[in-house]
C-alpha cells in the first residue's frame, strides 16, 4: 500500500481504497495545538495522515 497523486498532483490518495488523505490532514491541523506554517509542514502532515490511514487498514484486517 502506498499513496499516489492524481494527475494534478494536489490530491494524494490511498491506492488500496482510493480515499483522499487530505481529509486526515485537515483533521490533524484542526487538532494541532500550534498554528504551524502549512507550506513548511505539509509533507510531515501528509506522512502522519498516511501512517494513520495504514493503521486503520491493519486494524480492519484484525
Amino acid at each position: 500500500m502506498r499513496s499516489t497523486d492524481y494527475p494534478s498532483g494536489l490530491n494524494p490518495f490511498c491506492n488500496t481504497c482510493r480515499t483522499s488523505l487530505h481529509m486526515s490532514i485537515m483533521v490533524y491541523l484542526s487538532n494541532s495545538l500550534f498554528n504551524l506554517n502549512r507550506d513548511i509542514y505539509h509533507n510531515s502532515y501528509l506522512n502522519h495522515a498516511f501512517i494513520n490511514h495504514i493503521i486503520r487498514h491493519i486494524e480492519y484486517l484484525l
